[in-house]
């Protein structure tokens, strides 16, 4: 079995590249999200002494109730949503963090008007991700009290000013946390709703059994209809034991972990004749070092599609065919295991 490392789009695919990310206007301010990068697979606070900004800390939120995401308004704690696609124009809803919700506020932040002055230019895509990363991580690890998975199911992001209210001097910016959305190619500018509070979360990413996977050498994209090509099948999750202190295994050793448990996991989904085969084989999306310190135990196993060289190999439809027997009694769902620790 051949190691390989994926990766997960967001809406910058990183510094450098080529941004992807569509400006959100809520009332005086955008929603900029962060670049995140890879995976491994198968196998408050200032910015530093260049005084670039400074981040600070809002009062504690107050009461409820519809608000602009504005500055002036932005509550530590609080949680915000807004109407997206062709409705983006529209005040963001200030909700309690129990419902569905886009953004979990953190601190807010300041650029230095020394290094950012009036008349200067706006930030191109890859500055915003540079000022970002420098103020809002740091802001969310002090807001939760221990790190971010940075391959994780929750990242950093920040509402930003537009492109107008730059021009009129704002130079704030309001630091947060979001989701990381598990669909290959998601709506520009979209970010995926969830609900509670992302302190004591599981940061784990993991995909939802039954989903079909958009892969390519370098690994995983996303989730895709399964009536669109796809190159693999999430089956179900494991989740290994959390020992204080422990190391992240290396691959060879998180191989043996993981190869007989996901075909067990393979098997319950598809059926006990799979099997794996030079077309048809059983992986998983294993947990990178980074990940595992910051304490992610779960981890996707999937049925991935070869070529006979090893490259992968473009399906559609469902899971079907002597190599993937259907299964209607192993419906899609949360598949998963748990070893003891």
């Amino acid at each position: 079995m051949t190691d390989w490392k994926p990766w997960r789009r967001s809406f910058w695919w990183g510094r450098g590249a080529v941004g992807l990310d569509v400006v959100l206007v809520l009332a005086a301010v955008t929603v900029g999200v962060l670049a995140f990068g890879p995976t491994g697979r198968h196998d408050a606070t200032t910015a530093g002494d260049d005084g670039a900004a400074t981040a600070t800390t809002a009062p504690e939120p107050t009461a409820t109730g519809d608000v602009t995401l504005d500055h002036l308004d932005f509550r530590r704690g609080d949680c915000y949503r807004w109407a997206q696609g062709t409705a983006r124009d529209g005040a963001a809803e200030h909700v309690p963090c129990a419902e569905p919700h886009l953004f979990e506020a953190v601190s807010t932040a300041t650029l230095d008007p020394g290094l950012y002055p009036a008349g200067g230019a706006y930030p191109t895509e890859t500055g915003w991700a540079t000022i970002t990363d420098r103020l809002c991580a740091p802001a969310a690890s002090e807001f939760l009290g221990y790190p971010l998975d940075p391959d994780g199911l929750f990242a950093t992001g920040a509402v930003r000013p537009s492109t107008s209210s730059w021009d009129e001097g704002d130079r704030g910016l309001v630091c947060g946390l979001r989701k990381r959305s598990l669909v290959a190619d998601p709506a520009a500018g979209e970010l995926p709703a969830f609900t509670g509070i992302v302190e004591g979360a599981d940061q784990s990413l993991v995909y939802p059994a039954g989903s079909c996977l958009a892969e390519t050498a370098d690994g995983v994209r996303g989730t895709v209809p399964c009536d669109a090509p796809h190159q693999g099948l999430a089956v179900g999750a494991i989740t290994l034991p959390a020992r204080p202190g422990e190391v992240a295994p290396d691959t060879s050793q998180f191989q043996l972990l993981a190869e007989p448990r996901c075909m067990a996991i393979a098997k319950t989904y598809l059926g006990q004749d799979f099997h794996d085969s030079p077309t048809a084989q059983t992986g998983w999306v294993w947990i990178s070092a980074a990940s595992w310190k910051a304490g992610s135990r779960s981890f996707t196993c999937t049925v991935d599609y070869r070529t006979a060289t090893g490259s992968p190999r473009t399906v559609t439809g469902a899971p079907t065919g002597p190599a993937l027997p259907a299964n209607p009694a192993a419906p899609p769902g949360a598949l998963t295991g748990t070893l003891a620790a």
